[in-house]
């Protein structure tokens, strides 16, 4: 397909997803104008568990919605989903994590039938992390079972996870803020170049 990068313009019926990594992302686009069109509806500690059970919720026109419940509200044609630090780390894993994405996106589904759904990879962790459910190799395993949860479920799958890795199969240093899941605002920048790239969308991104 067209791999001519995506104008910002193509992110204006757009909505974010996410946690505190993907709250850097928002704070940067507000910097500097790019995406200035998309809707962020992040939240530190969001993730599916959370989603789906309203213990996050996220903010918008002053009010705390679930996520099905706010997207009828703003006009959004898509919805970009990047959850998972949180979730594999703290509730249960990749396999209950999987079950909760399903929950998730009938969720969605059933308010907005219509949405397009593209979930981002989850970025890897600096080198030295190595706890119980949370290292690169649970990140990778998690980001392979976020591809066929895709496939089977119409959802697109953006591949974000190999710009920012090092030598370690870890977050590259100078992408990393804190040596553990967060990230700088020199990656944020490439992650909006990225998102731009049609080549890292499982189906052309100019078919939704």
């Amino acid at each position: 397909w067209d791999l001519t990068e995506l104008p910002d313009s193509w992110f204006d019926d757009a909505a974010f997803f996410g946690d505190s990594i993907s709250v850097t992302l928002e704070r940067h686009c507000a910097k500097t104008g790019e995406l200035s069109g998309a809707l962020f509806l992040c939240e530190n500690s969001f993730g599916v568990r959370n989603a789906v059970s309203g213990k996050v919720k996220v903010w918008y026109q002053g009010e705390e919605y679930f996520p099905q419940d706010v997207l009828p509200l703003t006009g959004v044609n898509k919805i970009f989903c990047m959850f998972g630090v949180n979730d594999i780390a703290l509730y249960g894993k990749i396999d209950r994590t999987m079950e909760r994405w399903a929950e998730f996106v009938a969720n969605i589904r059933s308010t907005s039938p219509d949405i397009t759904i593209v979930i981002e990879s989850c970025l890897p962790v600096y080198h030295t992390i190595h706890y119980d459910g949370l290292d690169n190799d649970c990140v990778d395993e998690y980001n392979q079972r976020l591809i066929e949860f895709c496939r089977e479920n119409d959802c697109v799958y953006v591949d974000l996870a190999h710009y920012f890795k090092d030598e370690n199969n870890g977050m590259a240093a100078q992408y990393s803020s804190d040596q553990y899941v967060h990230v700088t605002y020199e990656a944020t920048a490439v992650w909006v170049q990225q998102l731009k790239n049609p080549d890292n969308y499982s189906v052309d991104p100019r078919s939704f």
